[in-house]
């Protein structure tokens, strides 16, 4: 049984067991919610996998976000390299322009800025930056002293945690 669907069925017998007007007994009752619990431990390893799954796709995302950075840089890097290659063997031979079936290539001088120590810059060339950042821990400690906080409160969030066993199973 797929865990949402089992999930609905669950809560809707808990809707029934917890009815006043409910005519089965306490023992019944128990009975009953065993049931559910052998059913969702008969699902415990598909859950388990399924969670293990899904951080297991976002680690290797942000690995994967951390590799292409650095491929980027990497061919950004390259490309400055190259650009200076063919300006170089362009100037090398007295060439201004190039044209190719695939457009022209063109020798042209952009001014820039080097900086290859920031701490020697007058301050007056200098800019701040304001980040204004909420800390959300500390208005946490404060909420929970039973302090309120305007625009902030706390709450529950669901939420489960997969401690794996040594055992890996397949």
């Amino acid at each position: 049984m797929l865990l949402y669907k089992l999930s609905e069925e669950i809560n809707r017998i808990n809707e029934l067991l917890e009815d006043t007007n409910c005519e089965l007994t306490d023992e019944q009752k128990e009975e009953i919610r065993g049931g559910i619990k052998l059913a969702l431990e008969d699902e415990s390893t598909w859950i388990a996998k399924y969670l293990v799954n899904l951080k297991s796709n976002i680690e290797s995302g942000e690995n994967e976000k951390r590799n292409l950075d650095a491929i980027i840089k990497s061919e950004k890097n390259k490309l400055e390299k190259f650009n200076e290659l063919v300006y170089e063997t362009m100037s090398a031979i007295g060439l201004e322009k190039l044209k190719t079936p695939i457009g022209s290539i063109s020798k042209n001088k952009r001014k820039s800025v080097s900086i290859p120590d920031e701490s020697v810059i007058p301050e007056k060339y200098k800019t701040k930056k304001i980040e204004i950042l909420v800390d959300k821990k500390g208005i946490g400690e404060v909420l929970k002293q039973g302090e309120e906080i305007e625009g902030a409160s706390l709450y529950i969030k669901p939420s489960v945690t997969l401690r794996r066993s040594k055992a890996k199973e397949e």
